[in-house]
């Protein structure tokens, strides 16, 4: 069980130390009709202050920089959570800390090794480039608006092949928060840790040999 509060007071301090908590919002996209209600998180992004889940944003405060010592960004803060009738869970063990320290995976990523040296890499690829994208997908078409359509499709065909080959192969991965490459099986790990992996964590883990796809993630 778990006990929610409206004390927004709290809320405001738990989010400006660092904390994620989750919260139960009303909204209302269709006209003014009866408004839904849905679990988000509450966090900071940068200095601004976050209600969302699954791509969606249902409210915010926004810092600014005139703004002195935050006061007008809670007073914006407690409003958004007047308006849309704020609960959140505030048990202790229910709200995780994020820490900045801490490596996270970003986004997906391919490795193209063509035996070349490139400035402005992932600290850890010393040769060869890397491409990111939402998914991997969106790599290789990036690869194909800068390489053609026939090369791209051939350095994809060549990365399947490998990772059909080779579960340990590194030509398909994802770009980390520190800048690092990592291949699907180190940012399984890297996931998993952070509490990343929001589908399919039960019927994709196989201990060691576990990996990582973007759809884990988003």
């Amino acid at each position: 069980m778990y006990n929610l509060s409206k004390n927004y007071e709290i809320l405001w301090n738990l989010v400006n130390d660092g904390k994620t908590v989750v919260c139960f919002v009303n909204y209302d996209f269709r006209d003014g009709k009866e408004p839904c209600r849905d679990v988000c998180k509450c966090c900071k992004w940068d200095n601004d202050i976050m209600f969302g889940a699954r791509g969606i944003q249902y409210g915010a405060a926004n810092f600014k920089k005139e703004w002195k010592e935050g006061y007008e960004q809670k007073i914006e803060f407690l409003a958004e959570c007047e308006r849309m009738n704020v609960e959140f869970i505030d048990n202790p063990e229910s709200i995780a800390t994020i820490d900045s320290q801490r490596e996270r995976i970003l986004c997906a990523a391919v490795h193209v090794d063509d035996g070349k040296k490139y400035n402005e890499q992932p600290k850890n690829i010393h040769q060869g480039y890397v491409i990111t994208g939402h998914r991997h997908k969106n790599c290789y078409a990036t690869l194909a608006v800068l390489l053609g359509d026939h090369v791209a499709k051939g350095i994809q065909s060549h990365h399947t092949q490998k990772r059909a080959e080779n579960m340990h192969d590194e030509a398909q991965g994802f770009l980390t928060s520190k800048n690092n490459y990592v291949t699907r099986r180190e940012a399984w790990k890297i996931a998993k840790e952070n509490g990343q992996i929001v589908f399919g964590l039960d019927t994709c883990e196989h201990g060691e040999d576990s990996i990582l796809i973007s759809e884990n993630l988003y």
